[in-house]
């Protein structure tokens, strides 16, 4: 038997790599199209065409050229079948496993550490998602390919001194850099750290010229391409440099994060969290450093270079405290912390063992460190681009440091097995040094499995279904037709209908647009309600090439086009509304054929009146307690907040779509205002001026922030009565604002009609984002904003007899409010109405803009306190999109 598996050996090992590659990765021929494959298919179809990031022609251009090239032949052939295309991304993976082997063998002199590297890289897990999307799978495996051929083939030339093979290596890495541009950035690291291992250890001068001279045509190359004109992370880069220079050493947080990441799978990383929640930090420091000890001890290191270890341990934990106090908004929460402590302390586990061995065993020791330094530099390559993120174990952009993993885990298990041999234990047991690399290999390719099952199952299945049932339900439309998605509220549809769309630098349309040979511009589309309604208003003749689709998860697509088409040409008759008392202040509603695909316009008379019995004090349980006077000054401030609303005019420099500048003054705290993106980039200041409508004396702004990465962090606010000459009030440098938060700028009392708001930096610096903006009368100065809002809230609480009772309704009526809640099968809409007069019967008239398939109630709040609500007639229709338009419901939107 044992003669029979010797002879076999070779082809065992074949089969073995091959089994691993089919299980770990076999599932991606299940695959459908997903996110930017609908560019790449969309090139391909109009190859002489500009489309996206892949520029003109069959070559492109950008730092994405050729990425189209290598697939035209094949679409010929394959078309819109993915099978074809995921079957030759198999293969190139396939092929990239070899050249590891190659690479390996050659850089050990050793087969097995060879094999084990290989089938480490054959497991897969580690970057997964290269292999998820074809747009991704060929670049990264081909260029993948070519980088470890090349450093293959330096290999090979350091090793024989053959020229030959630093000619082929050379041109390896200008062929990487070329064809693959924006994956190849961080190889010249790699070149510089392999020629140094090999020929600078020990240092000889003599060597260290010749070491320039290998280099330099390398890193002519490099400037060539990446330094000589601003490329890839040049702004990010210039970012990282200023934050040094200031001692900010924080911003290496996420380096070390993601690193953690490709030797610790994040989800296992979870899973410990979750098990022991607030002891996680200092158990990992305890079991890492006991575990590095034992290892150290087996690989037969010096006392002092354990307690070394240790104390670098805890320095690491100490640092990876500091940069977690900081308050980073990109490294804050218990995964970023696990994940940086874990990438600092293998850093230094392997970097100490990699030294320790060096003089007996050189190779191993190269080894460790050039493997660490793939996986530093690969993650670099991506850091100096986005130094806030921090990527988990399957992000694509962790394929290449999968090498340097493989590299280091082989390095390891042959250690282990020469270690042992040469003590003799085990000796009858000769497997058992192979236990821990195969436990690795079958977590990995397990949970390679178990991802991508998931992943076809809840991500490509939907997709190709959805586009099934698309083609079915529409076979195809007549040019500039509209198409209007209704998505399930819950976060499964969310997320599965992203995933159908993003088509990153193309339009969504463009996932569309290949399965009907169209151009993407040929149509439009739309997922918000009120934009689709804005488009509609432009011109009424696009009803007609309107199609309208409700997509849920366990539902599907469910065609509405021709009721949506019906509802917006003619409306609906309108029908009396059967009235239900839920409370003194509460009724609903109810209908049976009104639709939520067209807006309703809902009318009814009703009359809110104090009850007739209160006893006093009234809700005394209530923990705001005010004084009448207290009361009163609130709100006089909240009925001129109603007028500065009613008046006041804004104006920016620029704004998003779905958040333009009216969204600053509309009160409205679900709207916002967000400055464009690219006149950010560009320009790197925003503005935005507040016209009061007349000279007022202010002393104060509030502005709720919208999303805490786009919080103003440097701005200024200036004041003018005329909006010519301009007087600084307040010069702010902040920090960091909560979602929602309400900020308050305090200043001298000032005559002014116009406040502007100058925005010089963000926390992201990105875009700054505002949802309300607010200019406060000088003479509500000593009003408390917060306590107002909380007032209106709940206005009736403490009140102490019939007298102060009767003064509080006489002013507030104008403040009060129904809540008319239109309740479908997808959410709840809530519309507010002004009450305006207390006990007297009013018509109430209101256009409701619901979503979904099906209404099954209306209902309308009144306010809340001791008052009751009253309905007399309600009676709602559909009404048509002329009918919206001219009623003045419909918003205007800008396009980016």
């Amino acid at each position: 038997m044992k003669i029979a598996i010797g002879q076999y050996k070779k082809q065992l090992a074949i089969f073995l790599i091959i089994l691993v590659v089919s299980i770990s990765y076999g599932q991606t021929l299940l695959m459908y199209f997903w996110q930017d494959d609908a560019a790449v298919i969309f090139k391909l179809q109009h190859i002489a065409e500009p489309a996206g990031s892949y520029g003109l022609g069959p070559f492109g251009e950008g730092p994405y050229k050729y990425t189209i090239t290598p697939f035209i032949p094949f679409y010929q052939f394959f078309g819109l079948n993915p099978f074809g295309y995921f079957f030759v991304g198999l293969l190139l993976y396939f092929i990239s496993v070899v050249c590891i082997y190659f690479l390996s063998k050659d850089f050990f002199d050793n087969k097995k550490i060879a094999f084990f590297s290989t089938l480490i890289f054959a497991a897969g897990y580690i970057g997964s998602h290269s292999m998820f999307k074809i747009s991704n799978s060929w670049q990264n495996s081909l260029g993948l390919s070519l980088a470890v051929l090349m450093l293959w083939s330096l290999v090979k030339f350091l090793k024989s001194g053959q020229f030959k093979f630093f000619v082929l290596s050379l041109l390896l890495f200008f062929i990487s850099v070329h064809f693959v541009f924006i994956r190849s950035h961080s190889l010249i690291f790699l070149v510089l750290i392999l020629d140094a291992i090999f020929r600078l250890v020990p240092f000889k001068i003599s060597e260290f010229f010749k070491f320039i001279l290998r280099q330099i045509p390398f890193w002519i190359i490099f400037y060539m391409y990446y330094l000589k004109n601003e490329t890839v992370g040049a702004t990010a880069f210039s970012g990282i440099k200023s934050q040094l220079i200031q001692g900010k050493i924080e911003i290496f947080s996420t380096l070390f994060a993601t690193a953690g990441n490709v030797f610790f799978p994040t989800n296992f990383q979870n899973w410990l969290i979750n098990l022991f929640s607030n002891n996680i930090q200092n158990l990992t420091l305890f079991f890492f450093s006991l575990s590095a000890w034992l290892i150290y001890y087996f690989f037969g290191l010096k006392q002092i270079t354990k307690f070394i270890a240790l104390l670098l341990f805890f320095f690491c934990f100490m640092l990876n405290k500091y940069f977690y106090n900081q308050n980073l908004y990109w490294y804050r929460n218990s995964e970023n912390l696990l994940s940086g402590a874990l990438g600092m302390y293998i850093i230094v586990f392997v970097l100490i063992l990699s030294f320790s061995l060096w003089r007996n065993f050189k190779l191993l020791s190269l080894g460790l460190f050039f493997g660490l330094s793939i996986i530093v530099t690969q993650i670099f390559g991506y850091f100096i681009q986005y130094p806030e993120a921090t990527f988990d174990t399957t992000h694509r952009y962790l394929y290449y440091a999968f090498v340097g993993y493989a590299l280091i885990l082989g390095s390891l298990t042959y250690l282990s097995f020469f270690i042992l041999k040469e003590k003799k234990i085990f000796k009858n047991y000769t497997f058992v040094p192979f236990l821990p690399i195969f436990l690795i290999i079958l977590m990995n390719t397990l949970l390679s499995f178990r991802y991508q099952h998931t992943f076809v199952t809840e991500r490509s299945h939907p997709t190709q279904k959805f586009y099934e049932t698309l083609k079915m339900q529409v076979p195809n439309f007549p040019k500039d037709s509209i198409f209007y998605f209704d998505i399930a509220s819950d976060s499964k549809s969310q997320s599965q209908f992203r995933d159908f769309f993003s088509v990153g630098s193309m339009p969504e349309t463009t996932a569309i647009a290949i399965y009907y040979g169209v151009d993407r511009y040929d149509l439009s589309m739309v997922t918000d309600y009120e934009e689709l309604l804005s488009k509609l208003a432009k011109d009424r003749t696009k009803i007609d090439q309107l199609y309208t689709f409700y997509y849920g998860a366990s539902l599907g697509l469910v065609d509405t086009s021709e009721k949506s088409r019906q509802l917006f040409q003619h409306g609906s008759s309108a029908q009396i509304l059967l009235m239900k008392q839920t409370s003194q202040n509460s009724a609903s509603l109810l209908t049976d054929s009104l639709s939520p695909l067209a807006p309703i316009h809902l009318s009814f008379k009703a009359k809110i009146s104090p009850l007739p019995e209160i006893k006093y004090p009234y809700l005394t349980n209530s923990p705001a307690t005010f004084s009448q006077s207290e009361k009163l000054q609130m709100i006089a401030y909240l009925l001129s907040k109603l007028k500065y609303y009613a008046n006041v005019k804004v104006d920016t420099l620029s704004e998003w779509k779905f958040q333009e500048k009216v969204n600053l003054a509309d009160n409205n705290l679900e709207s916002s205002w967000r400055g464009h993106r690219i006149y950010w980039h560009d320009h790197q200041k925003e503005q935005l001026t507040i016209d009061l409508g007349e000279v007022k004396n202010v002393n104060r702004v509030l502005w709720m922030n919208w999303n805490h990465t786009l919080t103003p962090t440097v701005y200024t606010i200036l004041a003018s009565p005329d909006g010519q000459s301009w007087k600084v009030v307040k010069e702010v440098r902040g920090g960091e604002k909560k979602d929602g938060e309400w900020v308050e700028d305090r200043f001298d009392s000032t005559p002014a009609r116009f406040v502007r708001m100058d925005i010089a930096g963000t926390l992201s610096n990105d875009a700054p984002a505002i949802s309300e903006f607010e200019v406060v009368d000088s003479s509500f100065s000593d009003v408390d904003i917060n306590a107002a809002l909380n007032f209106l809230e709940n206005p009736f609480a403490n009140i102490q007899n019939e007298l102060e009772m009767n003064n509080l309704l006489s002013q507030i009526s104008p403040l009060l409010r129904f809540n008319v809640s239109v309740i479908t099968d997808k959410t709840t809409v809530t519309t507010k109405v002004p009450v305006n007069e207390l006990s007297v019967f009013s018509p109430f008239s209101v256009i409701l803009k619901p979503v979904g398939l099906k209404i099954s109630n209306i209902t309308v709040d009144g306010p809340v306190g001791p008052l009751k609500l009253e309905i007399d007639l309600a009676e709602a229709r559909n009404i048509s999109l002329e009918e919206a338009q001219k009623s003045g419901v419909i918003k205007e939107f800008k396009e980016n």
